[in-house]
């Protein structure tokens, strides 16, 4: 089962993944893995967008909420029988169009120039759970 818990809390992704094992064990496939296909905080709060999510957060919350929901997935990996979690998109091509929070989403970003790569606060983060939890 493929999932993209999209929401602006953390707590929530877990609510969120919780809701559909229950499905899944309704429906005869509680023995099968899920996957977190598409987690991210678009770091797209301040911008002039023409559309919004509701779940848009600045550089500094895409890493706390990042370095949040981690160890929550890895804490509950068992019982959701959670077997991968990826993040939507490692890098961010120059936020083209502006009217797309997830052109904000990366872990790293491609300025507008579409040449300098520069590496967002999530990166670290990002880095120091894949150390720690492999």
């Amino acid at each position: 089962m493929a999932i993209h818990p999209f929401t602006l809390q953390p707590p929530n992704t877990l609510k969120i993944l919780e809701k559909v094992r229950a499905v899944m064990k309704a429906n005869g496939d509680s023995r099968k893995p899920m996957y977190v296909t598409e987690l991210t905080w678009p770091a797209a709060k301040g911008e002039k967008l023409t559309r919004t999510y509701g779940y848009e957060v600045n550089t500094a919350q895409q890493a706390k909420k990042l370095g949040q929901i981690v160890p929550m997935l890895v804490d509950n990996r068992r019982k959701l029988r959670l077997a991968r979690m990826y993040w939507y998109t490692w890098i961010s091509a120059a936020p083209e169009p502006k009217n797309d929070p997830f052109s904000y989403s990366g872990l790293r970003q491609l300025d507008n120039n579409g040449v300098t790569v520069r590496s967002r606060p999530s990166l670290a983060v990002y880095s120091r759970m894949a150390h720690r939890y492999g």
